[in-house]
C-alpha cells in the first residue's frame, strides 16, 4: 500500500497546462484553416497564430509581382499595448564548454565554459517574383503587455460569475494588437510600402489537455509545464529510494 501511495506523484508528474486565446480581425478574411488572409495587387499575406506551443505566430508572404520583394525585419514588428517588438533579433547567444588536461603528464583536468553574444546586421528577407516565404514572428503570448493584460482580465473574471463557466470564456473587453510589416520592392521606381494589420483577442481558455480545435490558425496557445508536479516526481523517486534503503 505504501508503494502505491509513493507512486502517485510519479503518475501526475508529466501533466502540462495549456492556455489558449481566440483571435479575430475586422478587415482580414479567413481561409479553410482559419488563417487570416490580407491581399493586394503586390502581396498576399497569411497570418497563422497557431505555433508550436510557445505562443509564436507564422507569416506567409506571397510576392504576386514580377519583380523581387524584400521584407525588412528591422522595420517590422508585433505591436502590443503600444509596445513594438521587432521581428529582427540581432543578438545570437553563444555557449560552449572546454574539457581537457593541463598537460600530458598530469591527471588534473581543466573545465571551463563560454557564454557570449554576437550581433547580426539588420536582415532583409528576399521574396522572388511569383513565390513565397514563411517567417516565424515573436511570441505573442509571452509579450509583457499581453501577459499583464490577461492577468488583469483573469482577476476581473474571477470576481464575476463568468469565472465558473466551462470552455471558452469571453474576455470583459477585447485586447487589440497589430502586426506591422515593411516591404522594399526591387523594381525601378517602386516605392516601399507597409502592411499594418490589426487584430483583437476576444476569448480565452485554459485546460490541462490540448484542445482539438487548438490547431486552427486563429487560435494561439502556450504550453506550460507544472513545476510543482515535476517536483512531485522527484520527491516520489527519493522517497522510494529511502524506503528501499531502510527496508534492506
Amino acid at each position: 500500500m505504501k508503494i502505491l501511495l509513493l507512486l502517485a506523484p510519479v503518475f501526475f508528474a508529466s501533466c502540462s497546462s495549456y492556455q489558449y486565446i481566440k483571435i479575430s480581425s475586422e478587415n482580414g478574411s479567413l481561409n479553410d484553416l482559419d488563417e487570416f488572409v490580407v491581399e493586394s495587387d503586390t502581396v498576399k499575406i497569411i497570418y497563422n497564430f497557431n505555433g508550436d506551443g510557445d505562443g509564436r505566430f507564422h507569416i506567409t508572404v506571397f510576392n504576386k509581382s514580377t519583380s523581387g520583394l524584400q521584407l525588412d525585419l528591422s522595420r517590422s514588428a508585433l505591436v502590443v499595448g503600444g509596445q513594438a517588438i521587432t521581428f529582427l533579433d540581432t543578438q545570437v547567444p553563444i555557449q560552449g564548454e572546454v574539457n581537457g588536461s593541463l598537460s600530458p603528464v598530469q591527471s588534473r583536468w581543466l573545465n571551463a565554459s563560454l557564454e557570449a553574444t554576437a550581433s547580426l546586421q539588420p536582415g532583409l528577407l528576399f521574396v522572388p517574383p511569383q513565390s513565397r516565404i514563411v517567417h516565424a514572428g515573436s511570441s505573442l503570448m509571452k509579450s509583457d503587455p499581453l501577459v499583464i493584460e490577461l492577468q488583469n482580465q483573469e482577476l476581473s473574471m474571477a470576481q464575476s460569475a463568468g469565472a465558473h463557466q466551462r470552455g471558452w470564456v469571453k474576455l470583459p473587453y477585447a485586447v487589440p494588437f497589430r502586426v506591422y510589416l515593411n516591404f522594399l520592392p526591387q523594381g525601378a521606381g517602386q516605392a516601399g510600402f507597409a502592411v499594418d494589420q490589426s487584430f483583437i483577442i476576444t476569448e480565452k481558455y485554459r485546460s490541462g489537455l490540448p484542445l482539438k480545435e487548438g490547431a486552427k490558425g486563429n487560435i494561439g496557445y502556450l504550453k506550460q509545464h507544472d513545476q510543482g508536479k515535476s517536483w512531485g516526481l522527484t520527491g516520489g523517486i527519493l522517497l522510494l529510494i529511502i524506503i528501499g534503503a531502510t527496508a534492506g
